[in-house]
């Protein structure tokens, strides 16, 4: 099993009870009162009492101190009620109680907790009493730790990831909690530090979510302030999962047909695959092999156990179901309970593989061998035609791509649906291959690694997956095509190329920040009101930012060009500006449909309602209003008068009603009651 969360170390430094002279009513076997005092809270360190209510323990600080915080950490064997007394005399003469808990309920153990004192005391003798047990066992604590709180430091950080395994391209969330040392929570005053070993496996954004850069295993520590989480273990693969019911062929003796689905069901709890049925002797072969039904490379297996599993076993992959290499042999230890095991290092290669055979030589309990799960991930295998193979999009929009590059092959990044082509997988061949690869989508973007850059030379939108992310050089954008991804790219130099009606006006988004043009206007949404709140009112501004839909006007029907001028960061997803009186700006990198609601800019220069679902041309945008007004809408810039013509208000005669709610066929002058509002119409 990869994925492992140590705990963190917590400073015990002001325990005064630590290492001090501890004594109780009693105690069970081996655990007497002063493994509550050692330190040790893991393992069997722990004071358990005998199986009664009536039980106690007490700890000597030796001298008197002033008390504010007592902790336990408690074993399964809680108290659903327990009291906690302070006294200054052996005799506890002068003993108050400073902590009184009852209908306690607790799980997830060993589990702290803190009892803070309402006031510090002045205490030599801190005295735990039992009234009621939680469990029919005796009282039981790891440990009992007696403070007086300084300022909280920060002593332990935890890390944890939303998933063990994470398919390139997606990434997995990850969590970090910090404790004081006195275990209780702790807030971070900065942004933690992540490291990733090897560096080149993946990366950590800003928000903590870990994308994987290439199949195996990477371990993940954050630090903040100079300490360190524990570390963990995240595994990347890649493609889809090959293994299914359907895909057996072969069994040992022993295997359950009737149970063979459920290690394919995509679940590692519920129902299980007895492989082999109990038996007394652990030392036999269980096996079953996989016909993945043509050649793959692997990336990941894993294989997850019920508690009945194996102590000893191989992997086995073959190409032709006749010579096998063992691609990893695995022993654990007997008595393993629901192991999970993800297997993406290999032994041997594991590259062209058609057939997989797990092998179990020896099992962990006399209950067989069962499975929850057993899944086989990879990718189709390098072809050897001279053909590149294409596969479906990932979690990205990115269009993975295998084989071979060179001038009789490059064709096929002239596909329609192909937008942003994954080469890193692909060999280059051939001088001169860079000056073929056009695809015909001007806006597709070939993720490609440094080398192959480098052999690419000037081809367009070369976008470099790097260990910090994807970068580029230049992204040259052209209007109305599409760039489908959800890629953040960082690039030197952006540029977006559109052509503006003469004297008109057009909706535009782009991917990054840049200056208005000379010869061009550009004007961003306020709000809607006005004519009987049938006018879009739009103020000019000097720059453009990403991701916010502006109107752009041109004097000349002339190409203009968008520059950036600096190092830049583009998030290729849809932009959705809320602004104010419920009208928001969509704005779109790819053919997308309307929301409902929306209008249009038409080239008389009105906004124009349009149907659900109507298409929007890619960096294009319309608005959307929270409810609908008139079939068109009018247009004012920076409240000047436009000389556009203005929208009048059009309504169907079920909507409109005078003040005593009486239908009118013809609104007149007057005022009205429209789509529930008051109208005035002049």
């Amino acid at each position: 099993m990869l994925l492992a969360v140590a705990a963190g170390t917590r400073a015990q430094q002001a325990n005064l009870a630590l290492g001090r002279t501890a004594t109780a009513s009693s105690a069970a076997g081996s655990h007497t009162a002063a493994k509550a005092v050692d330190g040790n809270t893991t393992g069997d360190s722990r004071w358990e009492s005998a199986s009664t209510d009536d039980e106690w323990w007490q700890v000597d600080l030796g001298s008197v101190q002033e008390v504010d915080l007592i902790q336990i950490v408690w074993e399964g064997a809680y108290a659903e009620s327990f009291r906690i007394v302070a006294a200054t005399q052996q005799s506890l003469s002068d003993a108050v109680t400073v902590v009184e808990r009852s209908g306690i309920a607790l799980g997830g153990f060993p589990n702290t907790q803190n009892y803070t004192l309402a006031q510090p005391v002045q205490a030599r003798y801190i005295r735990f009493e039992g009234v009621k047990r939680a469990t029919p066992y005796g009282y039981s604590f790891y440990e009992l730790g007696v403070y007086k709180r300084t300022e909280p430091v920060l002593t332990t950080l935890q890390l944890t990831a939303g998933a063990e395994v994470v398919a390139l391209g997606t990434a997995a969330t990850l969590t970090l909690t910090a404790q004081d040392q006195y275990g209780s929570d702790y807030a971070l005053s900065e942004l933690p530090h992540y490291a990733v070993s090897p560096a080149e496996a993946g990366t950590v954004d800003a928000e903590g979510h870990y994308t994987p850069l290439q199949n195996g295993a990477a371990t993940l520590t954050a630090t903040v302030q100079g300490v360190t989480s524990n570390a963990i273990t995240i595994v990347g693969y890649e493609g889809a999962n090959l293994a299914a019911a359907s895909a057996v062929v072969a069994t040992s003796d022993g295997a359950e047909t009737a149970t063979l689905a459920y290690a394919f069901d995509g679940r590692t709890e519920g129902g299980i695959w007895v492989l082999h049925a109990a038996q007394e002797d652990r030392a036999y072969e269980a096996w079953a092999t996989l016909d993945l039904g043509a050649a793959y490379d692997l990336t990941l297996v894993q294989l997850a156990f019920e508690g009945a599993s194996s102590a000893a076993y191989e992997l086995l992959v073959s190409a032709d179901n006749v010579t096998w290499q063992t691609a990893k042999t695995v022993t654990h230890p007997d008595g393993i309970n629901a192991w999970n095991d993800y297997l993406a290092a290999f032994d041997a290669p594991v590259n062209g593989i058609r057939y997989v055979k797990f092998r179990s030589t020896r099992a962990a309990t006399v209950y067989g061998i069962k499975l929850y799960e057993w899944a086989v991930y990879g990718v189709p295998a390098d072809v050897t035609d001279g053909s590149l193979h294409t596969y479906q999009p990932d979690a990205l929009g990115l269009v993975p791509l295998r084989g071979t590059l060179s001038t009789a092959t490059v064709g096929v990044l002239n596909g329609a649906e192909g937008l942003a082509f994954d080469l890193t997988r692909v060999t280059i061949d051939g001088d001169g291959v860079g000056a073929l690869v056009a695809p015909q989508n001007p806006n597709a973007l070939l993720i490609v690694s440094s080398e192959q850059a480098a052999q690419l030379g000037d081809v367009s939108n070369l976008v470099v997956r790097q260990t910090d992310g994807w970068h580029a050089d230049q992204l040259s954008l052209t209007d109305g095509y599409d760039v489908l991804t959800s890629l953040c790219i960082t690039a030197d130099r952006a540029t977006f190329r559109r052509t503006l009606p003469a004297a008109g006006l057009a909706t535009v988004m782009v991917p990054f920040g840049c200056a208005v043009p000379d010869g061009v206007k550009a004007y961003e949404l306020l709000g809607w009101g006005d004519n009987a709140r049938t006018r879009l009112t739009f103020g000019e501004v000097a720059t453009l930012e990403a991701g916010r839909l502006y109107l752009l006007r041109s004097s000349y029907a002339t190409p203009i060009q968008l520059l950036s001028n600096s190092y830049v960061q583009m998030d290729f997803t849809v932009g959705r500006i809320p602004t104010a009186d419920g009208v928001t700006a969509y704005g779109t990198y790819q053919h997308t449909a309307a929301p409902e609601g929306s209008y249009v800019l038409g080239t008389d220069g009105l906004f124009h309602q349009t149907a659900a679902g109507a298409t929007l041309p890619a960096f294009h945008g319309c608005v959307a209003l929270s409810t609908l007004a008139a079939p068109q809408l009018s247009i004012s810039l920076g409240g000047a008068t436009t000389g556009l013509a203005p929208a009048t208000l059009q309504r169907s005669r079920p909507h409109s009603y005078t003040l005593d709610g009486r239908r009118v066929e013809h609104p007149r002058r007057g005022v009205y009651v429209i789509n529930g509002k008051k109208v005035v119409m002049k």
